[in-house]
């Protein structure tokens, strides 16, 4: 038969467990995200952003990520600015790699 103490203790080592796995996920997470490159400076009409295979409609101040595919429809246009002095502009329907 377990003791109350007993209980308290496994309930702690279990808890540990979760707490420290938690902890390493959330590490790792940001470990493996991508950095941000930059952020999209004007939308007009109808621009996304194909990131790890999803799609995501985007507005000013999206940010970009590397890898990122921007995507304008048509009669569309975007800009967007990386990090420091440069920018690109996007014109309709072009796809995109972000480097």
């Amino acid at each position: 038969m377990y003791s109350p103490l007993k209980m308290i203790t496994r309930f702690d080592k279990i808890y540990g467990c979760f707490i420290l796995l938690f902890l390493s996920c959330f590490i790792v997470s940001n470990a493996i995200a991508a950095d941000k490159i930059g952020a999209v400076a004007a939308v007009i009409g109808t621009v996304s952003i194909e990131r790890n295979g999803e799609v995501v409609k985007v507005k000013p101040g999206s940010a970009v990520f590397e890898n990122d595919k921007i995507l304008t429809g048509k009669s569309s246009r975007a800009q967007s600015t990386f990090d420091g002095p440069n920018g690109y502009q996007y014109r309709s329907e072009s796809r995109t790699r972000s480097r």
